[in-house]
């Protein structure tokens, strides 16, 4: 008789092929034969993602994380079922379902925080906590928040794994944390009610480390920054004598690695399991990081006086801090960008690949994790860039990615030649872009790839006069310098540009506040600029990523033009709908055989 696993495999090979209806037919097989056989289950929540019945993707994904709660496949899969979601009611189970997917190890939670901040904002214990976001100010707040009968919601495990690991755009929620870390610190421990002292710990140690993946960008005024500095002097003339307390207070306001005596209080007040985490985060991350710029290559000089000026910009803000990755780079993604045909080059992951200007290394271990017999070569100005990057590889177990500090300008002939080549977000820093493309460019092997990301002139207008404001005002690219600009940004800029501000990811954390509106120097294109320069180059343009975003509303205007491939139309199309690029102009090129 055929078991379980029999069908199972049936199922999956007609998955694979994408034929859905007999897929279904063999699962259903499967639970008849065994029920309990938990593959079953994850097969069954790929193939209602594949049929778009969310709901019942759910049903069947609580039932694989049961089965399976290590599973990190299951979550990733989850996690882009529930970015789908509009919470309109609290649901235990969703609830649930999302506390389980933070804790997974290779997946990207990004998107995530809508349902996270969701189900809190519906959650009737929570909202009478929440509530208290729309206060008009701290002293309204913290009459709020005194009058309150309980606190306990606030250290929910819910709650702590969603500080611990989301980054939430959202103005109004950082306007409740900014007030709440001012009120523990003013108050601490004594005034908190109905909360044990191991839990009132536990979410200090959460808001700290929210805190610090912010990189600290909350406002905070004088008293606040007198009270921490009396702190930090309490703490770090008398180590044995500090209060666990004390030292989560300060590390929501500054890094616990910046306490002198950070290594003696971590042997002595953090070696409980439950502060491992915050200790890794916020102090043996530094560490490493520290002893890893000293052995990091050096590949090539830097000369170029904006090259020096952008590598001391991401020297003191790293840029991003990234705290989640997964292989989402797949030969199979790169079907959808660019046809069968096309990526049947990419089709095996035995290539070289240059990741010219790598940053933090988000996209370098995305690729490493994606094409795992791959060869990499990571290149950036910045050695904290490189630093944080190598020291996340490691995390990951990534082993094959070559890390290399270094200016593109400059880069030998003989590093390459490259199957693909990464150059994201990095050309349009440089004093004269189309000549660090040009040096790329050689390096690419015929019928090679390239993606390339580069500003929109038309979709950052509010980012330019942002920026325009800020050169006006004097405004330094400082920490309290950045403070300052939101704090007061409403009036700076104007209420439009304002909430179109507050509606981007970029504006919720220091080092990519400084990227959007500080930048040390940016060169924006437009479509015309990226066509010439593509022609100039002898590449040819292979489309761009946000295509299949905008398929119903481009073949709308450009009924003669499926392949979308026609620059002057997409020129066109940008200027009717001017936010189509707002992230970046995403795309790939290649270099004729």
């Amino acid at each position: 008789m055929d078991t379980a696993q029999h069908y199972n495999q049936q199922g999956e090979s007609f998955l694979k092929q994408g034929d859905l209806q007999s897929a279904e037919a063999e699962f259903v097989k499967a639970i008849q034969t065994d029920a309990e056989y938990a593959p079953t289950y994850g097969n069954m929540l790929r193939l209602t993602i594949a049929q778009q019945n969310y709901l019942k993707a759910l049903e069947w994904g609580a039932l694989a994380l049961q089965a399976e709660p290590e599973n990190d496949g299951h979550k990733e899969q989850l996690i882009e079922v529930l970015k789908t979601l509009n919470i309109t009611t609290y649901n235990d189970t969703l609830c649930w379902i999302t506390q389980e997917c933070l804790t997974a190890n290779n997946v990207d939670f990004f998107g995530l925080h809508n349902t996270w901040l969701g189900l809190i904002k519906k959650n009737p214990q929570f909202a009478k906590i929440y509530k208290l976001a729309g206060a008009k100010d701290y002293k309204k707040f913290a009459k709020g928040f005194e009058k309150l009968s309980s606190h306990k919601i606030l250290s929910d495990i819910y709650v702590l794994r969603g500080l611990q690991k989301l980054l939430v755009p959202d103005y109004e929620f950082e306007m409740f944390l900014t007030h709440l870390r001012r009120w523990l610190l003013e108050n601490g421990f004594a005034k908190i009610k109905d909360m044990p002292s191991q839990d009132y710990e536990n979410m200090l140690a959460a808001l700290a480390l929210y805190c610090f993946h912010t990189e600290y960008i909350f406002f905070e005024d004088d008293s606040e920054k007198q009270t921490i500095e009396k702190l930090r002097a309490q703490i770090e003339a008398d180590t044995n004598g500090s209060k666990r307390e004390d030292v989560l207070r300060y590390a929501c306001y500054r890094p616990f690695h910046t306490l002198s005596n950070a290594k003696e209080l971590t042997d002595t007040l953090f070696t409980k399991d439950r502060f491992e985490y915050f200790v890794d985060i916020q102090y043996r991350d530094h560490v490493a990081e520290q002893a890893i710029k000293a052995q990091t290559k050096s590949l090539t000089p830097i000369e170029d006086e904006t090259s020096q000026n952008v590598r001391e910009q991401y020297e003191q803000f790293p840029y991003p801090r990234w705290q989640s990755v997964s292989a989402s780079a797949s030969p199979e993604e790169h079907v959808i960008f660019l046809g069968e045909d096309r990526a049947a080059y990419l089709a095996t992951d035995k290539i070289n690949i240059l990741i010219a200007g790598c940053g933090t290394g988000q996209q370098a271990c995305e690729y490493a994790m994606a094409f795992k017999n791959a060869k990499l070569t990571a290149v950036d100005l910045s050695l904290t860039n490189l630093a944080y990057a190598q020291n996340k590889a490691m995390d990951y177990d990534i082993d094959n990615i070559e890390f290399f500090h270094g200016d593109i300008l400059q880069l030998p002939q003989n590093l390459g030649p490259f199957d693909l080549i990464i150059c994201t977000g990095v050309l349009h820093h440089m004093q004269d872009p189309e000549e660090g493309w040009k040096v790329i460019a050689k390096l690419l092997k015929p019928a090679g790839f390239m993606r390339i990301a580069l500003y929109s002139d038309i979709s950052r207008g509010f980012i330019n006069r942002g920026r325009a404001v800020i050169a006006n005002k004097d405004i330094p690219p400082t920490a309290d310098g950045m403070r300052y600009f939101r704090k007061n940004a409403k009036s700076l800029l104007g209420k439009k540009d304002w909430l179109r501000a507050l509606n981007t990811a970029d504006y919720y954390s220091m080092s990519e506040c400084r990227d959007a509106f500080f930048h040390i120097h940016e060169d924006n294109f437009d479509i015309p600029r990226i066509q010439q320069d593509i022609e100039d180059l002898g590449l040819e343009f292979c489309g761009f990523e946000q295509a299949r975003l905008h398929k119903d509303a481009f073949a709308k205007l450009f009924t003669d033009n499926p392949d979308m491939m026609d620059l002057g139309n997409w020129h066109a199309f940008e200027q009717k709908h001017p936010e189509t690029f707002l992230e970046m102009y995403r795309f790939f090129v290649r270099k004729p055989a």
